[in-house]
């Protein structure tokens, strides 16, 4: 019997179960995934999430990983360009932009260390319950053998498809309509100063430095041009680049240096996040349109938020 079974090791689960840990409490904290892994999710973390990494004495671990701070956000809109230094949530509270596959890695081992089971390749089936109440989990390994876990609470931070949320049937509330889909890949020998933005009509770019001397490139563009998009995904890319030519330039100077990640299918909406013997974290809770850039740093607030409420 643990105290706490946390699905998903990411920037919702492995803090959570790490701060959960911190406290003395019994925690298992599983991934599908093996660590680290990309994922096509943007990855700029605010300074409010900086603020709660330098808190938690991991900041420096961001920073170690050679991911450099963005001092600068720009926002070209064609005719003319904003740009400003970021407010900062506190000192040293740096912006910075880790690819996901180190953020993560970096954020379970902290939850490791401070006493949670991390069982990486583990494939949750099925949330058991008694009665509303949930109880705990039914999965397998790398390998395949079926093993059940029991819990006080199973905490879902497993994403946009949570399994807890769809078991307990969470309500959606606050339901807007997706309006984009997301690309993103990274390239080596294109320089970056900040992350700095180019909206051409209804299509927006991005670049921003992340970890060994790469770049992000990423961008969005109405969903409902996704099917086109799909049918020639580099090409594509390419064309949307080329909506700004000194970038374009720039980019095709340099080396890519990943696949082209996507995501198609991003909706926004608030669930309820807890319940008898649930509670839900990050993405499964509340899901939000890239373009915010706010999705880490919420997720760190809500791991936060989660692991201080008083127990019943």
């Amino acid at each position: 019997m643990y105290d706490a079974i946390v699905i998903g090791a990411r920037c919702a689960g492995s803090p959570t179960a790490m701060l959960l840990a911190r406290k003395g409490y019994q925690v298992l904290l599983l991934e599908k995934a093996t660590l680290p892994s990309d994922v096509p999710r943007g990855h700029v973390i605010m300074s409010p999430g900086s603020a709660l990494l330098k808190r938690w004495g991991l900041l420096d671990r961001v920073i170690a990983s050679n991911c450099p701070p963005l001092l600068t956000l720009s926002m070209d809109l064609g005719p003319f360009a904003l740009s400003a230094q970021p407010t900062l949530a506190e000192e040293d509270a740096l912006l910075y932009g880790p690819r996901h596959g180190i953020l993560d890695r970096i954020l379970a081992d902290a939850a490791v260390e401070a006493g949670a089971e991390l069982r990486e390749s583990f494939l949750v089936r099925e949330i058991l319950m008694e009665g509303d109440r949930v109880t705990g989990i039914r999965g397998s390994g790398p390998d395949g053998k079926t093993v059940t876990e029991q819990a006080r609470i199973v905490i879902g931070a497993d994403g946009l498809y949570s399994l807890v949320a769809q078991t307990v049937q969470a309500p959606q509330y606050n339901v807007k309509p997706a309006l984009t889909c997301a690309y993103l890949a990274y390239f080596s020998n294109l320089p970056a100063e900040g992350a700095t933005g180019y909206i051409r009509g209804n299509r927006f770019v991005v670049i921003f430095p992340t970890n060994d001397d790469q770049t992000c490139v990423g961008m969005q563009l109405p969903r409902e041009e996704l099917h086109t998009f799909r049918s020639d995904v580099a090409g594509n890319f390419m064309k949307m680049v080329d909506l700004v030519p000194d970038l374009a330039a720039r980019v095709r100077a340099g080396k890519q240096e990943s696949r082209i990640l996507g995501a198609g299918d991003i909706p926004n909406f608030f669930r309820k996040p807890y319940g008898p013997g649930w509670a839900l974290v990050g993405d499964a809770g509340y899901h939000k349109d890239p373009f915010t850039a706010q999705g880490i740093s919420d997720a760190f607030f809500g791991a936060q938020l989660l692991s201080t409420q008083p127990q019943k």
